[in-house]
């Protein structure tokens, strides 16, 4: 059985969201680290 969202089929569909949220968790944790280093000051 194939499952369909959105026109496409929900095995095309799942590796393409996991990307995405994996880019985006990457994307978060460098920005968390570079606002934390901003806001610390230097020594």
């Amino acid at each position: 059985m194939i499952a369909h969202v959105a026109g496409l089929p929900l095995e095309e569909a799942l590796p393409m969201l996991a990307g995405t949220t994996a880019s985006l968790l990457v994307a978060r944790g460098w920005l968390a680290l570079h606002l934390r280093n901003r806001r610390e000051p230097r020594r």
